[in-house]
């Protein structure tokens, strides 16, 4: 597939994606300020039939109008306490408390990743769909490649449409952190809208295996010692092999080695190395076909790389994967 191809299929695939779904986002988009997240849900219910439909747009909702993070008042604010004498009162209170959480998120128009969990389950529990909120760790930067967070770091949700659990991350969704400007960056990724499981296990580990929806569950540790996924990897129809680690040890010729089981054609792989906590220059790699299912990229150096330095691959100098030396 020439590369001209290959970019018409990823246009047409984006373009099809927004058609899907481009009436329900228009009209969300153009929704007036609510005050209570009971009228959002209403709004919602009557201006859209399906329960697909109805999803998408709590979704999109979401994602364009709450801010992720804390004010210092937020941060500090008491702890609630519950008193309960039987465990149908310990239920109510813990709902009670739940929805105050849910209309103090909504009322500031901002939260953190259980805000945001919590908000879209309460709008789809207002469309009579079975939700949960799943409770989990991700991966997102390169020092937690062979991490150590063994604690759930993050929420997200699983919502039962037409009968089939679909995986939702409107926290992810909504954008990123800035390191290097401190500040929250809104920039929506479709990816985190019914996202595909197989792709989703790469940077979320839910707590409870059945969460995965995976037929063949993955392993903490192969989690863990994954390499981190960049939205440009999804972005392409490539395929890293299974063999390749995120931990990298260099052959006795200063050699590193990446597999991938699917390749396109005619497409520039490139590298960097970081030095000191700076980016080092982009440069060209090869890529050979080997086999009927293998392509090796070997990358030759002068020296040895130091434990803990990180190694960015890129398509066409589109950040795909990120490596991190092994001891």
């Amino acid at each position: 597939m020439s590369k001209i191809v290959f970019s018409f299929f990823i246009l047409v695939s984006a373009f099809t994606m927004a058609q899907e779904y481009g009436h329900v986002d228009k009209k969300v988009k153009k929704y007036p300020y609510y005050n209570h997240i009971d009228h959002l849900a209403h709004r919602i219910q009557n201006d859209f039939g399906s329960d697909m439909e109805r999803v998408r747009a709590a979704f999109v909702w979401l994602t364009h109008n709450i801010t992720y993070g804390k004010t210092m008042d937020e941060f500090f604010e008491p702890k609630i306490t519950i008193i309960y004498y039987s465990e149908r009162g310990k239920e109510r209170q813990i709902k009670k408390a739940q929805d105050n959480k849910i209309n103090q998120a909504f009322k500031n128009k901002r939260g953190v990743c259980y805000d945001y969990s919590m908000m879209m389950k309460n709008l789809v529990d207002h469309f009579g769909l079975e939700s949960k909120i799943v409770r989990g760790i991700v991966k997102e930067d390169i020092r937690d490649v062979r991490g150590e967070k063994l604690y759930k770091n993050h929420a997200w949700n699983a919502i039962k449409i037409n009968n089939e659990w679909r995986l939702m991350d409107p926290t992810w969704a909504t954008g990123y952190w800035d390191e290097s400007t401190k500040l929250f960056v809104r920039d929506f990724n479709d990816r985190y809208f019914d996202a595909n499981p197989e792709e989703f296990i790469k940077d979320h580990f839910p707590a409870q295996e059945e969460w995965q929806l995976l037929k063949e569950p993955v392993a903490l540790n192969t989690f863990y010692t994954a390499p981190i996924f960049l939205p440009g990897y999804f972005e392409n129809n490539i395929e890293l092999s299974k063999e390749t680690s995120g931990l990298l040890t260099q052959t006795e010729n200063f050699e590193l080695i990446f597999a991938f089981e699917k390749f396109p054609h005619s497409t520039q792989l490139n590298y960097s190395i970081d030095s000191n906590s700076s980016t080092g220059r982009i440069r060209n790699i090869g890529v050979r076909k080997k086999g009927k299912q293998l392509y090796i990229s070997k990358l030759r150096l002068n020296s040895a790389l130091k434990e803990g330095q990180k190694i960015t691959l890129y398509i066409n100098r589109n950040p795909i994967l990120e490596f991190k030396m092994d001891d």
